[in-house]
């Protein structure tokens, strides 16, 4: 095998490979989630209403919805700020549904949800991590509802990932306080 030869098929590789792991990627980044419909939980179909805010003060927070379909889950604030539906697990206990999921967005950062629901209230911690350049930004928050009947325009999983991308493409930025 010549050197150019060589150089070639070693260029040509490279190129396949980069190829090969963006795409997934940016199919990801674009596309809603294939099967939608295949992921189901023991939350799913249920609504909470309730308060997003500081863990320190909860009750201090803004109007906020939790949505939970087809095995992933949502916050009516987090996705005009460009974070997708995640999916969530849980483990049933004695005490309640206790769940875990992640939100995150290249730009927001990443949201770790631990909650238990139990006698159609929410309880939720939530870490908001996002890594920057010099330095990280860690917060807690908290998530406190109760089961509702919302029908917003992003009560469907499908919605919900079209708002999120949409948010995401159109540069909106959000910070959290």
């Amino acid at each position: 095998m010549t050197s150019r030869s060589f150089l070639a098929a070693a260029l040509a590789t490279v190129l396949l490979a980069t190829t090969v792991a963006l795409t997934p990627r940016l199919v990801a980044e674009t596309l809603p989630d294939p099967t939608p419909s295949a992921a189901s939980g023991p939350l799913d179909g249920m609504v909470f209403s309730g308060v997003l805010g500081p863990a320190d003060s909860p009750d201090h927070g803004i109007p906020d919805t939790l949505y939970f379909r087809n095995g992933h889950f949502w916050s009516e604030q987090c996705i005009p700020c460009g974070f997708r539906p995640g999916r969530y697990w849980v483990h049933q206990a004695a005490d309640g549904i206790h769940f875990r999921g992640e939100l995150s967005s290249p730009e927001g950062g990443t949201f770790k949800y631990a909650g238990v629901v139990r006698d159609d209230q929410v309880a939720t911690t939530i870490d908001w991590r996002k890594e920057r350049w010099y330095w990280t930004i860690d917060r807690e928050f908290r998530f406190q509802g109760a089961l509702s009947d919302d029908d917003s325009s992003l009560a469907t999983l499908q919605d919900a990932q079209e708002a999120a991308i949409s948010a995401r493409q159109s540069g909106s930025t959000c910070k959290p306080d």
